[in-house]
């Protein structure tokens, strides 16, 4: 049987059997639930009974033990782990872009964020909509689903074959998460609830990738820019950075995303990344709950409300190309 069959001979196994689980241990295997411990499920393969911890069956089904996420073919790559249960040609498209990505990301913020290296990155690439909705629900405890998103939590990845809902770019969105990822586990560099847009941006920055041949090389996340250069060109309001700087994770939504992206934009490339040290110190301060209220001034020598005439002069500087009929928003 070959990776694709397999994979859908599981998965119509667990269609008309809800009891039904199998597990990864070197090969596909069918196993049926016949007792729940504590500490562990007993199940019974080909006759045979076995037990499997409470942590490794938590990965495939929900709190009331219906199956939600299936484990029934894996990919490793250098840096990562792919669970899937999609065709082949699919995984391989995801492998090469998230591998482009992980060396793009080495190759330019190793030497300033002293990283370290993984192996096995977690990702679950989900086949079909409605199931990656089934699990984003239960991963995320409801709320809004995008069609990505990476969980601190569990460090997985998650991902759909399927378009999820919106115009989103997929790659944009790919390159988004995997970034939330790779600066949390690489990086050490994870998010929380002040100075939000730190963590938020960076992950934008990432935004803009795009693959040519055996590399990754970095863009701009064009509509995110269009839409602030038209909000400055009609003078409408925007935050003083200062204010920006202080708002939580609530308070954070599709403008503040924008903005916050052209701000770190500005701090890793204007005036040739001069600011890029001091923005980057800034994050780790941020990650590590080391930062006061002079720290951004200690970094950078200067206000951050003392940028908001040069950063706009950044962004209505940048050229974009012209949004073609169809394409897709950014992220979020």
């Amino acid at each position: 049987m070959n990776y694709a069959l397999a994979c859908l001979a599981a998965l119509a196994l667990l269609v008309a059997d809800e009891d039904k689980i199998w597990l990864k241990d070197g090969k596909v295997v069918a196993g049926t639930i016949v007792d729940r411990k504590n500490a562990y499920v007993e199940i019974t393969v080909d006759g045979r009974k076995q037990r499997v911890t409470r942590e490794k069956i938590a990965k495939i089904t929900d709190a009331n033990d219906h199956v939600r996420w299936i484990d029934a073919c894996e990919t490793r790559t250098a840096h990562y782990t792919i669970q899937s249960n999609s065709e082949k040609a699919s995984i391989d498209g995801l492998t090469r872009k998230v591998e482009l990505f992980y060396a793009w990301f080495f190759a330019n913020y190793n030497a300033d964020l002293k990283l370290h290296a993984m192996k096995h990155l977690a990702i679950s690439f989900i086949d079909h909509r409605d199931e990656y909705l089934t699990v984003a629900k239960v991963v995320q405890s409801g709320g809004v689903t995008p069609p990505g998103f990476y969980s601190q939590g569990s460090e997985m990845l998650f991902v759909c074959r399927e378009p999820v809902g919106g115009s989103e770019d997929p790659d944009c969105v790919l390159f988004h998460e995997a970034g939330h990822q790779i600066l949390h586990l690489c990086a050490n560099l994870g998010g929380g609830d002040e100075h939000h847009w730190v963590n938020e941006a960076m992950a934008c920055t990432f935004e803009g990738l795009k693959l040519d041949g055996d590399k990754a090389v970095m863009g701009l996340s064009d509509q995110r820019i269009r839409n602030l250069q038209l909000r400055i060109a009609h003078g409408e309001a925007l935050h003083p950075l200062d204010v920006l700087d202080k708002l939580r994770k609530e308070q954070y939504h599709a403008p503040e995303y924008d903005q916050g992206y052209a701000l770190a934009l500005f701090f890793l490339t204007g005036n040739g990344g001069k600011w890029k040290k001091p923005f980057l110190a800034y994050f780790q301060d941020i990650a590590l709950t080391r930062v006061r209220e002079n720290t951004f001034e200690r970094l950078f020598g200067r206000k951050i409300e003392s940028f908001d005439a040069e950063w706009r002069d950044f962004v209505v500087a940048l050229a974009v190309a012209p949004q073609q009929p169809g394409a897709g928003g950014p992220h979020r």
